[in-house]
């Protein structure tokens, strides 16, 4: 039930979260200074998140294409930038279904569950907690909309696009297929976490850390091909929207610390 209720709404939800991510940045900005600055040390150079938000219009617009083509609103035979999907994932799905042996899918099955909906939500829940004990509100804002919109913008494309899965998936998986929900989810839960590490560590173990999320996302994604629950759109579409949407958090946070910290932007 309550599914279903989010399925209908989970556009409008992801709309509403991006607004009031929007309200919330503005009241941040009208605080008082001293109450701006308890956690406005900035975590990035504004290069690299300038990159980041360049990055995530990128992923953004490919998503877009992505979608557009399975929707079929435009034709791959009348369509120079049209991608032919189906064919492509056909192809990858039965290559794997001709070399996958219980041997190396077993270790696939037990890593493939860091993208498991109940310990990301409980992973979830243990740093929003942190956040709120350490009363950092606006990472702690910023947690929650990165972590639940995500999931709401899953449930919203997954519904109108409407893909079922591949058949003959070594585990069982219900619902629809693109985009996939834990490619995305990772993306943005993993390289999130990340993010809010760096002002906690040594410049030298920045990259490593960061690195390590990345490693973790491309690799719960890439399990779901392998474990054929997934087709190779479905985890690559994942990967974008997880890409786009944390970046617009990163880079609202990271612009208004900067605003914070009286530096031009």
């Amino acid at each position: 039930m309550l599914w279903t209720w989010i399925d209908a709404h989970a556009a409008t939800g992801g709309l509403c979260l991006v607004l009031a991510a929007l309200g919330g940045l503005f009241f941040y900005l009208r605080l008082p200074a001293t109450a701006r600055l308890r956690h406005a040390g900035l975590s990035m150079p504004r290069a690299a998140w300038l990159g980041l938000a360049a990055a995530g219009v990128l992923a953004l617009l490919a998503l877009a294409v992505m979608v557009r083509d399975m929707l079929g609103l435009a034709q791959p035979a009348g369509c120079a930038t049209c991608t032919d999907w189906p064919v492509l994932d056909e192809a990858l799905h039965l290559w794997l279904a001709g070399h996958a042996t219980d041997a190396w899918v077993r270790p696939v099955v037990a890593f493939t569950q860091l993208g498991n909906v109940a310990w990301m939500v409980s992973l979830s829940a243990a740093v929003l907690a942190l956040l709120l004990w350490r009363r950092d509100w606006l990472h702690a804002a910023a947690w929650v909309v990165a972590t639940a919109g995500v999931g709401l913008w899953i449930r919203a494309i997954k519904t109108s696009v409407g893909r079922p899965r591949p058949v003959g998936g070594w585990v069982p998986e219900g619902g629809f297929s693109f985009p996939s929900g834990h490619s995305a989810g990772t993306f943005v839960l993993y390289l999130m976490l990340a993010w809010l590490l760096l002002p906690y560590l040594r410049p030298a173990w920045r990259w490593p850390v960061g690195l390590a999320a990345l490693a973790v996302a491309l690799g719960v994604g890439t399990s779901r091909v392998v474990l054929r629950v997934h087709y190779g759109s479905d985890v690559l579409a994942g990967w974008l929207l997880g890409l786009a949407w944390m970046a617009l958090v990163i880079c609202a946070v990271e612009w208004a610390q900067t605003r914070v910290a009286g530096r031009r932007c």
